[in-house]
């Protein structure tokens, strides 16, 4: 895996982890050209942070003494643009995130780009 350490606090929106991952994107994973927030998928500890104005404390994110594990996957756009199309968004980031074509490592998401961001 690939490891994005990002130091921030609970009150940190979902939004601002997922810019802050697109403007410092890891050189270790190709870059997806005009990449948009809706099109990310932040997960941690099982649970998807769908709604971008919420916060890290909203979701009962929690802090170790070792950094935080969140994953990050990257929905083709086409998959997000029929998310974004059928309204299926919690988002202000103009799409949503929540789950398109099935389980991770599906047929329908075998093309999505994965890395891993640590929040501590």
């Amino acid at each position: 895996g690939v490891f994005a350490p990002y130091a921030t606090n609970l009150n940190t929106s979902v939004l601002e982890v997922k810019q802050w991952l697109i403007d410092n994107w890891p050189e270790a994973i190709d870059a997806v050209e005009g990449i948009a927030p809706f099109r990310i998928r932040l997960i941690c500890m099982g649970k998807m942070l769908e709604d971008d104005t919420k916060s890290l404390a909203a979701y009962n994110v929690k802090v170790f003494p070792h950094p935080t594990p969140i994953n990050v996957n990257v929905r083709p756009a086409d998959v997000a643009q029929r998310a974004l199309s059928a309204g299926k968004n919690k988002t202000v980031s103009g799409g949503g995130a929540a789950a398109q074509g099935g389980a991770p490592g599906s047929p329908a998401n075998q093309e999505d780009n994965m890395a891993c961001c640590v929040v501590s």
